[in-house]
């Protein structure tokens, strides 16, 4: 091919027969040059393409006959430009793979797609992504072609630049683009399917469930994009495990760039015979996010490929800080552990019989916490000071993902004063207290550490929800009586297949008060604060 010169190529479109000039800015900057064929095939990086540059992927293919001047004879001036533009296209491919994003899933789109099946265009792409599993989610049509979704970046980064080339010669060109989250509409056939997914997988001679890559389940895949990251989905699968499965000891979640926190918060309250949790290849970035996972007594945990094993230099720190967490595990990420030698944890094989003493303190404890409940549930909470400690600690948890952080260390107070205080902007509520579930323990001598959980009710304008609690106290014991030296609460909305499962109601007091009387009941305690 001879050399191009400033001006003298000329670009003959095909199918007008017009022509113009190109500047040689364009030539040298041409990817691809196929000299094999009359019509030169011309691929332009994104840059210079015209109009709105597109996601990954996005170079247009242009079909032109290139002519040399015919001023310009001089064959001594030839040169091989087919060997440098082939490798200068192999790098820009290399490159924007390279610069994929690790994202949790792509957008697959083939234009013109929909004017063929489904099974001859994976088909053609499996080709491209070998040996990695192509696993479409959601195939649809959708517009001019049809789109699907994948949850690997290998395969997404393999598909950059593909085309299908049909019996007749047409090519159908394959973009990745990053789209938002799928939406998912949860009505009564969405949840029977899941619940026969998750039926499905369910081992009943080890009681244990898999639900790694749920999202990925062949029944699910080819309508919905079943992602357990997303909170309502995931809240469904608890529930139907809990009404299914309450003995369930064994449960896989790997493989779903889940909320974890929420995972595990939701198996503390309807999993408690939760002896083995799998959370491996998630999102877990720190382990205050699985903060949960202490009041679960797991035998075996799985972490391994999440971004917080990363952090510890030695294995021996990362087992030392995940048995912070969980004294009780045996095994982690598949490896036995040694059972840690904890101060003031009494050997579960010589355990004695509790003396008359201990008894004796457990039931002026209950006595302590039943007088608590209803005067909390009273009009006049201020009879709470004589219950608290001075230097008292309150913490209170809404279960709300969406609240900022600087919002949820406003829930923490310290002195019995601002911890009654916080109670009286609360609404007015009435705890059932035929349904409290307690657990005790001794620290120490003279301390108890007391597990509360239950359901009240709120009383706030026209609503009165039912929500579930969860408090743990530590109490002092002395010889005038008990005081809270510190207090954590947890309030979460109650499941709806609960709530028709409730047969009665919460009992409620014989004059229900309105919120306005909360608030008159606030100010009359603020000015006997600003008297003292």
């Amino acid at each position: 091919m001879p050399k191009v010169s400033d001006k003298t190529l000329r670009c003959h479109n095909g199918r007008s027969g017009k022509s113009k000039s190109v500047d040689k800015f364009y030539c040298d900057r041409l990817l691809k040059v196929d000299t094999t064929s009359a019509d030169y095939r011309v691929v332009m990086p994104p840059k210079l393409v015209k109009g709105p540059i597109r996601p990954w992927g996005a170079t247009r293919t242009y079909t032109r006959n290139w002519t040399i001047n015919a001023n310009n004879n001089n064959n001594d001036n030839e040169e091989d430009i087919d060997e440098d533009t082939e490798s200068e296209c192999d790098r820009k491919e290399t490159s924007y793979k390279d610069k994929l994003p690790q994202l949790v899933y792509y957008k697959i789109f083939i234009s013109d797609g929909h004017k063929y099946t489904k099974d001859y265009i994976i088909s053609n792409l499996v080709e491209y992504v070998a040996p990695e599993t192509l696993v479409p989610i959601m195939y649809r049509a959708n517009g001019n072609g049809v789109d699907f979704f994948v949850d690997d970046r290998k395969v997404a980064a393999a598909l950059l630049f593909r085309e299908i080339t049909t019996p007749r010669g047409r090519k159908l060109t394959v973009r990745v683009t990053r789209p938002p989250f799928p939406r998912c509409i949860i009505d009564d056939e969405f949840k029977e399917r899941v619940k026969q997914a998750v039926m499905r997988r369910y081992i009943h001679e080890t009681k244990s469930v898999d639900l790694s890559k749920f999202h990925r389940d062949f029944d699910l895949a080819s309508d919905y994009f079943c992602a357990l990251r997303c909170p309502l989905i995931l809240q469904y699968v608890f529930n139907v495990l809990h009404e299914y499965m309450p003995d369930l000891k064994a449960l896989n979640l790997n493989g779903n760039m889940l909320n974890v926190g929420l995972a595990v918060c939701l198996a503390r309250a309807k999993l408690r015979k939760l002896k083995i949790l799998h959370i491996r290849d998630n999102s877990i970035r720190n382990m205050e996010e699985i903060y949960d996972i202490k009041y679960l007594e797991l035998e075996e945990l799985v972490l391994a490929g999440n971004p917080v094993c990363k952090k510890y230099q030695s294995r021996d720190d990362y087992i030392k800080d995940v048995q912070k967490w969980c004294p009780k595990l045996l095994r982690l990420d598949g490896m036995c552990l040694q059972k840690p030698m904890l101060c003031g944890v009494v050997n579960e094989g010589n355990n004695m019989p509790a003396s008359a003493e201990s008894e004796q303190a457990q039931q002026f404890v209950i006595q302590f916490l039943q007088e608590y409940f209803l005067i909390f549930d009273s009009e006049n909470r201020e009879r709470l000071l004589n219950l608290y400690a001075k230097d008292a600690c309150f913490s209170m948890t809404p279960f709300d993902p969406h609240i900022p952080i600087e919002d949820r260390e406003k829930l923490l107070e310290q002195g019995r004063w601002p911890i009654v205080l916080s109670f009286y902007k609360m609404p007015r509520t009435s705890h059932d207290l035929d349904r409290l579930i307690v657990d005790m323990s001794p620290t120490k001598e003279g301390t108890m550490l007391a597990t509360v959980a239950g359901v009240f009710k709120e009383f706030k304008e026209e609503e009165k929800p039912i929500r579930y609690f969860n408090r743990t106290f530590t109490i002092i014991l002395g010889g005038s009586g008990c005081l809270i030296k510190s207090e954590e609460l947890i309030i979460s909305e109650l499941p709806e297949t609960e709530l028709e499962e409730m047969d009665t109601e919460v009992e409620t007091s014989d004059s229900e008060t309105e919120e306005t009387d909360s608030e008159e009941d606030l100010e009359s305690f603020m000015c006997l604060v600003n008297s003292l």
